[in-house]
């Protein structure tokens, strides 16, 4: 005992001033260059980060802000987009923001109301999945597409292309949706039903000619037969996407990233205007 309480006194943390933007801190090997509040609306539960160029996206449970982070000391809010729906878990690839949602409180088209009386939501405009949004003008990212999935998505994995389509797994990890919001779900033993979302992950195919077609092709996990050694179920060949680090460079001219209302529902959601850095005079 009389160890454990001198590690303790010897622990630097070990009386800090706690605070939500004061607080004392202490590092080893760390400096802490910059400390940003979120911006009003946009200021949800932070829950993931990606990064691409000089730009971090920040994902949290209202939606996505995006720093400017190329002075990593002084970094610039740029946007900030409002779409509810947690965790909204992040992903950035090329051209393209990845969010996972799976929390009820989602609406189609990034919805911020509820449209029952008692606050209560439409079920028919309840999304849970993941949503992509077309970032190649990063000041109005667009939302293309929105794929559900019978449990939402906690979180996703990007796995890579193949074949010019980008493959996303999704994980669920909330109840299964009723048929009242989602008609295919179905909560049913694997053993009964093969098609069920019991046991599943779900697999997101992105076409990167077209993303707004995203749709889903999901397989399900099942238990061995007795006394088999190979699984009673794996994901088809041709789907298995082959793992990339970074995405070839395409040209943006060559695909449309705003698809017509009326064959896709594509969305602008609410962007608020961010103090910008101030840029240089010109001559």
């Amino acid at each position: 005992m009389a160890a454990s309480a001198s590690s303790v006194d010897d622990d630097p943390r070990a009386g800090l001033t706690p605070g939500l933007f004061d607080a004392e801190t202490v590092s080893d090997g760390l400096e802490l260059l910059s400390t940003q509040p979120k911006p009003a609306g946009v200021d949800g539960t932070n829950s993931d980060l990606a990064f691409s160029g000089d730009y971090a996206y920040s994902g949290n449970y209202n939606g996505v802000n995006i720093y400017d982070v190329s002075d990593p000391a002084a970094p610039v809010l740029d946007t900030s987009v409002l779409c509810p729906g947690n965790q909204n878990d992040i992903s950035v690839y090329g051209d393209l923001l990845i969010l996972s949602v799976e929390a009820t409180s989602g609406r189609i088209d990034c919805k911020t109301t509820t449209e029952l009386p008692g606050g209560a939501a439409n079920p028919q405009n309840v999304f849970r999945g993941i949503r992509i949004f077309d970032i190649s003008d990063r000041t109005n990212p667009v939302n293309i597409a929105e794929v559900q999935t019978c449990k939402g998505s906690h979180t996703h994995t990007i796995v890579g292309e193949k074949d010019g389509d980008l493959y996303i797994y999704g994980s669920g990890t909330a109840g299964i949706r009723s048929a009242a919001e989602l008609a295919r779900c179905s909560a049913a033993s694997s053993l009964a039903d093969p098609n069920t979302a019991n046991f599943a992950i779900d697999i997101i195919k992105v076409p990167l000619d077209d993303p707004a077609s995203a749709s889903r092709c999901r397989w399900t996990i099942r238990p061995r037969p007795s006394g088999s050694t190979t699984p009673a179920s794996s994901p088809p060949a041709a789907r298995a996407p082959a793992r990339t680090s970074t995405p070839p460079a395409r040209s943006t001219a060559s695909r449309s990233p705003t698809p017509s209302p009326a064959s896709r529902r594509a969305s602008r959601p609410p962007v608020v205007s961010p103090r910008r850095r101030s840029s240089p005079a010109t001559t």
